[in-house]
């Protein structure tokens, strides 16, 4: 039978196998270290952190996962064994000491000293800062000097103080006493001492030394605690150093009135004072004063009084015109005054004729003016009237003027009061005649400049002074000399006539006698050349109204009848002209050089084409 077989034959068996626990394994902490802030301060067990241990072990084979605490902590901390708890009794203060540090173990099986595995974790506990401590000066005085030019909102100094607490938990409260408006105590933000600040102007000379006391005050959480570092109160002095002041005006403004016309004399007093101690010697000026350098000012006013001494002046045109129609009674004008000297509501003017007058009588108003009024009515055309006013003011003493005024009779128009003025009145003024004067001149003497411009612009070329022969002899003589030849005897200048034959500029059958060109001269012999070229040197030296051949006025005036061109450079170009110049090279040898100027090569021939 083999095995197969047998193993079916066979009743089946079972059985279960149980293991047993063993303490093979040791308690765990949840964290190796445990990191925690805790504020300072009494506390009766108060628990400050939890710590926890687990054992991987059987829990219910003889306590093998059971876990026992214990700590090794500074005197005030222990450790509840069975949860973990750790406690403190007693004070902690974080001036003291800022941090605690310690192990914490953890063991299993419990019951059994003896045996067990154990583990450990770190424990940090960092105290957190609260007020209880007192803010205090650092010293008992305080001394400070200041000049006495310090400008009111300056900080003096400093009442430095100590707090062992952080700053968040320093609030100290300053009260002084018997600071006299002058100073004030604030808290510096920052810092938390206290800054004194000047609050109003010192003076040396009324007071040079202040004293005063102050006491520093905070609220903490534990009012009795203190540690007797400090001082609570202090006592400040402040020296006010003396300083070279300008002197003052008392008072600052000052008014004075005077007469006008006053040639000397004094116009009133100024005072001031040094307030320095040294009371140093006092210059004066007008409206200045100075002291070594040190200066103030003060406001002077003063007032010219008006002297009676302008007469008045009657106000507008002393030529009237009435109509020769006018009724009686008629206003023919009402007369006001203008007087240079003050005037005020007490100013009265008077108005009186010199002489009655048969036609026309003077009638004040209650205003400091008055009328002219007519007496009878109807006049005769262009008849005069004259008057003798007299305008008196009511000054001290007073002041009078004498006008003549003139009323002229003339007809009415379309019966209004308007009439027409005598052409006298209507008379122009010297000055204005003058510079209607000198406006004409100028347009005249500008008129005459263009004229003599437009005159010079159209001039021929023939008013230069010479004949046309003449020009055209010197033409080719220039030609001859300028026309870049080395010799100027080894050509014929008539052979050039030939061109007129080639097209180029046909001879006029008109004209008779030889081209002027082929009957030109030359000298036979090279001293008669020279000669003549001195001759002719000399005679453009000499004149006066010769004008270079290589100008603009030459050079119209040659493209009338020169066959050749224009010698000059102006508007000359070597590749824009319409003539061929290639039969010059059939004029022999003699003519090499003039038709290798104005010849194209072949190189040139053949970029063109």
């Amino acid at each position: 039978m083999d095995e197969m077989t047998r193993n079916l034959l066979e009743p089946e068996t079972s059985f279960q196998v149980k293991v047993m626990d063993i303490n093979d394994n040791e308690p765990k902490f949840d964290l190796n270290e445990y990191n925690v802030s805790f504020y300072e301060g009494p506390y009766t067990e108060a628990k400050v952190l939890t710590v926890h241990a687990a054992d991987p072990d059987d829990p219910t084979v003889l306590g093998h996962a059971e876990v026992e605490y214990k700590i090794f902590a500074p005197k005030g901390f222990y450790i509840v064994e069975s949860t973990g708890d750790i406690k403190y009794l007693g004070t902690l203060d974080r001036e003291r000491n800022q941090t605690y540090k310690f192990i914490v173990q953890a063991k299993d099986m419990p019951k059994h000293s003896n045996t067990g595995f154990t583990s450990t974790a770190t424990v940090i506990i960092n105290l957190k800062d609260i007020n209880d401590n007192k803010a205090k000066f650092i010293q008992s005085t305080y001394t400070f000097n200041v000049s006495e030019s310090t400008a009111p909102g300056v900080n003096i100094g400093a009442l430095l103080i100590t707090d062992k607490d952080e700053p968040q938990n320093t609030n100290p409260q300053f009260n002084p006493t018997n600071l006299a408006g002058v100073f004030e105590i604030v808290e510096d933000a920052d810092l938390k001492n206290g800054k004194i600040i000047l609050r109003k102007e010192l003076d040396y000379e009324t007071r040079a030394t202040y004293h005063f006391q102050i006491e520093v005050t905070e609220t903490i959480v534990f009012p009795d605690k203190d540690d007797g570092v400090g001082f609570s109160t202090a006592t400040v002095t402040i020296n006010v150093l003396d300083e070279d002041e300008p002197p003052v005006f008392s008072p600052k403004e000052y008014h004075f009135a005077k007469m006008e016309n006053v040639d000397k004399g004094s116009i009133g007093k100024v005072n001031a004072i040094d307030p320095d101690t040294a009371k140093n010697q006092q210059s004066y000026f007008f409206l200045t004063i100075g002291t070594q350098g040190k200066e103030s000012f003060a406001s002077v006013h003063l007032k010219i009084l008006d002297e009676n001494d302008n007469p008045p002046e009657l106000n507008g045109t002393t030529y009237l015109v009435v109509c020769e129609d006018s009724k009686p009674e008629t206003v023919v004008a009402t007369l006001s005054v203008t007087d240079k000297d003050e005037m005020t509501l007490d100013t009265r003017f008077t108005f009186h004729l010199k002489e009655e007058n048969t036609n026309f009588t003077l009638v004040p108003n209650l205003d400091n003016t008055a009328n002219i009024i007519a007496k009878y009515g109807g006049f005769r055309v262009n008849e005069d009237d004259i008057l003798t006013l007299i305008i008196s003011d009511n000054g001290s003493p007073p002041k009078s003027s004498t006008t003549t005024l003139t009323i002229h009779v003339c007809p009415c128009i379309d019966g209004d009061r308007m009439c027409e003025v005598a052409s006298a009145q209507m008379g122009v003024s010297v000055q204005a005649l003058l510079a209607i004067l000198f406006c004409i001149l100028t347009i005249l003497i500008i008129t005459l400049l263009f004229l003599l411009r437009r005159k010079l612009k159209k001039e021929p070329l023939g008013s230069l002074g010479k004949g046309v022969g003449e020009i055209h002899e010197q033409l080719v003589s220039y030609d001859e000399e300028g026309g870049g030849e080395m010799d100027t005897n080894g050509y014929d200048v008539s052979v050039l006539s030939s061109a007129w034959q080639n097209g180029i500029r046909p001879r006029p059958e008109s004209q008779t006698g030889p081209c002027l060109y082929a009957t030109v001269q030359k000298p036979a012999i090279k001293q008669n050349m020279e000669i003549m070229i001195e001759v002719k040197k000399d005679e453009a030296d000499h004149d006066k109204d010769g004008i270079p051949y290589d100008t603009l006025h030459i050079y119209g005036y040659e493209g009338q009848d020169s066959l050749a061109g224009s010698l000059s450079s102006i508007n000359s170009s070597s590749c824009d002209s319409d003539l061929d110049y290639d039969f010059i090279n059939d004029w022999g040898p003699r003519f090499k050089t003039l038709a290798e100027l104005y010849g194209v090569d072949e190189h040139d021939a053949a970029y063109m084409y």
